[in-house]
């Protein structure tokens, strides 16, 4: 079956407009508190996926053996700062 005409796909094509740029200064107002708001709600959530990870980590490594943990290099009273070591590593590249 040949189509006379393509349509792009319409969800790439479709840009909301801020609402800033509608003119109102109200607008600008609003746009700049949903900016925030979501924000916010990100950095929320991505703080609450990071201890999820962290603890699980940790709970994890306690589950070792001593003998397993000296394996990897790491003594049982230093699993907690490992991990936070290991996650700071992967959440700031340097």
């Amino acid at each position: 079956m040949h189509l006379r005409h393509q349509h792009p796909e319409p969800a790439c094509d479709f840009q909301q407009p801020r609402l800033d740029q509608l003119g109102h200064p109200i607008f600008g107002s609003v746009s700049r508190l949903i900016r925030a708001a979501n924000s916010a709600m990100r950095r929320g959530l991505h703080k609450i996926a990071r201890e999820r990870l962290r603890r699980a980590r940790i709970k994890e490594l306690q589950g070792l053996t001593d003998h397993q943990l000296l394996d990897i290099g790491v003594e049982r009273s230093e699993i907690a700062a490992t991990v936070e070591k290991v996650l700071e590593r992967k959440v700031y590249p340097r």
